[in-house]
């Protein structure tokens, strides 16, 4: 039996394969997955982003930096055109995860 799966279908299922190999590591998550999440124009790398982002922020393992935050905002409501509403929307979902504020400690400290 050939079972063909939908391009949707293989995206989640990529997007699926690639949270089980992260495990249970926690993933510091940079600003092209928040923007990618909501570019329309490409599809494949949305649905990926989504996938990916659902399952840090319910596994607990995503970290997001202010800096992240502000760059997602200027993005979005600039280049992007999203509405002040969404971009609100988004930010109450996003700051449920964990939040890394930068600071020159934090930029100094070793990596």
């Amino acid at each position: 039996m050939n079972i063909t799966l939908s391009v949707d279908e293989r995206v989640a299922e990529s997007a699926r394969e690639a949270a089980r190999k992260m495990g249970k590591s926690r993933c510091f998550i940079d600003t092209h997955f928040l923007v990618y999440a909501d570019s329309t124009d490409e599809p494949h790398k949305q649905r990926i982003a989504i996938d990916l982002l659902r399952h840090l922020r319910f596994q607990r393992l995503g970290v997001l930096s202010t800096q992240v935050l502000n760059e997602y905002i200027q993005v979005g409501l600039r280049k992007m055109g999203l509405p002040h509403s969404h971009v609100r929307a988004q930010l109450q979902c996003y700051r449920q995860m964990d939040l890394a504020g930068v600071t020159p400690d934090t930029i100094e400290q070793p990596r």
